[in-house]
């Protein structure tokens, strides 16, 4: 009996000294780092030349001119083997008569990937940018900062601009929010599920960011990379500072950067994207403005189903959420 308590009891003792350890270790470490301020992080990222566009490789037949009067610019990050989350975007929220009753136009954005068969692509390029970035977790960036070039350049006339992923089923009516609200989203914001100054993940990992990539404490506030969307003047400005700004890993935290060097501020918007994980999801997904991680059959599914739900804006709030599940305990829930 001594014996199996003196053996926990060193157990105990070698975890909380490891324990203590590893939080020494990790102030350390984070006290190591630099405060992120705006002079550090432009110097740091500055270029020591203007970044070169990448090579356009295939252009949209459809072109942002010739539907000037299009109010919204939609840029859907995609790739050549996802065609039939393509057909899925197009034949849902993405379809054409959609587009012109909320005014809006819409582009895949697509680089290089193997074993694809580009001849089949050729055949559905009206809404296709391709250019010349290899097909990576990790150049997606790349593809982001061209999306923001070709928009900028192409869709002038149009007065927004939104960057959204090829697994997200889009809420419409939001457009109609900032296309008719005066001053919903003015120049010089950003609008998105964004996150204050978080620490970077520092950990050995895929997606740990180490010294030599990103100096400093904190990242600056960052809209998720699912959907954010800006005035399209706002995205030229952040264009141009692109062409002078170092890439990172993380294309939302890449914007979130050049945004923090141009003093454009991130404001978060309630319910603006859900994931499709946690609790109630049939109150979040009536909520969100985008749902993402979703497969090309739940996008139909909620497209199909758009018109039988039952959720008004107030239930969105705290009250109502806490009511639905007031209801859904007691069994009170009829929808």
């Amino acid at each position: 009996m001594n014996i199996r308590c003196t053996s926990r009891g060193k157990r105990i003792r070698i975890f909380l000294f490891g324990f203590v350890v590893i939080v020494i270790l990790s102030y350390v470490c984070f006290d190591s780092y630099e405060p992120l301020t705006v002079s550090g992080i432009s110097q740091n990222t500055q270029l020591n030349e203007e970044r070169k566009e990448k090579q356009v490789l295939m252009h949209p037949k459809l072109k942002c001119m010739e539907h000037a009067t299009k109010n919204t610019v939609i840029m859907v990050l995609n790739k050549p083997s996802n065609s039939l989350q393509r057909k899925t975007i197009r034949q849902t929220w993405g379809h054409p008569q959609m587009q012109i009753k909320y005014n809006f136009s819409l582009y895949f954005v697509l680089g290089n990937e193997k074993n694809v068969e580009y001849h089949e692509l050729h055949m559905e390029n009206e809404d296709v940018l391709r250019v010349d970035v290899n097909e990576n977790y990790f150049n997606i960036t790349e593809k982001v900062i061209e999306a923001f070039n070709w928009a900028t350049h192409s869709c002038y006339e149009s007065r927004y601009f939104l960057k959204i992923d090829d697994d997200v089923y889009f809420h419409l009516k939001f457009l109609q929010e900032i296309q008719k609200v005066e001053n919903y989203l003015p120049d010089d914001i950003i609008l998105g599920d964004c996150l204050p100054e978080t620490a970077p993940f520092r950990l050995t990992t895929k997606f740990s960011v180490s010294f030599e990539e990103y100096r400093f404490a904190k990242y600056p506030p960052y809209c998720g990379g699912p959907g954010y969307v800006m005035t399209l003047p706002t995205a030229r400005k952040l264009y141009h500072e692109m062409t002078h700004t170092k890439t990172f890993m993380f294309e939302d935290v890449y914007v979130g950067i050049v945004a923090y060097k141009l003093g454009i501020s991130i404001k978060p918007v309630d319910h603006f994207i859900y994931a499709m994980d946690g609790y109630l999801h049939y109150l979040n997904i009536q909520c969100a403005v985008i749902i993402h991680n979703l497969t090309p059959e739940l996008i139909t599914k909620m497209w199909n189903e758009r018109n039988t739900t039952s959720i008004g804006k107030h239930d969105c709030s705290q009250s109502g959420k806490l009511i639905y599940i007031l209801q859904n305990m007691f069994g009170l829930y009829n929808g």
